[in-house]
């Protein structure tokens, strides 16, 4: 017996539209692009503790990343006057950071010596000197410096990591 063949046409109506199989490898590809993309996302972000920060840092550094900092207010906003010529003011409002949860306790327990401290150093500045970037940075170390002895002194460690203004004005 002879075999006969038959042409079966089962696609779309024979336009050149995509095969089945091709649509479903490009949807495959494709997904597999969006989710190695948001996998190298969140490596960099850190957040599988691998990537983000560059070569891994010491015990230290990784502690203090996986602590949570606590933000102090130091209370109003500090006013002085200022040298500089004329009559002159400073208003500086400040916030410092710590990793220590308990810092915040001991800055409240200590803020009229830490405050009085502040204040000395705020009213010995020069107005044209702290109008400048590298001013108020060199003033914030100042800041920072000042309280971390206090702090050392009577709350027995450092506990603050930085210093911030939130306000400024010199008129």
């Amino acid at each position: 017996m002879a075999k006969k063949e038959v042409d079966v046409d089962v696609g779309n109506g024979g336009g050149g539209g995509l095969s089945t199989s091709k649509l479903v490898i490009i949807l495959v590809a494709a997904q597999v692009l969006l989710i190695g993309g948001l996998v190298a996302a969140l490596w960099f972000a850190g957040v599988f503790s691998g990537g983000g920060g560059g070569e891994g840092g010491g015990e230290a550094e990784q502690t203090q990343q996986s602590q949570k900092a606590h933000y102090i207010k130091m209370g109003d906003p500090f006013t002085v006057n200022v040298n500089g010529g004329g009559a002159r003011f400073m208003q500086v409002g400040i916030q410092v950071m710590s990793y220590d949860a308990k810092a915040g306790d001991a800055v409240k327990t200590h803020m009229p010596v830490i405050r009085d401290r502040i204040n000395t150093i705020l009213g010995a500045q020069n107005a044209e000197q702290v109008r400048t970037t590298q001013g108020k940075q060199k003033l914030r170390e100042q800041i920072l410096e000042d309280m971390r002895k206090v702090l050392e002194a009577r709350y027995g460690k450092p506990a603050i990591e930085e210093v911030y203004f939130t306000k400024f004005v010199i008129q």
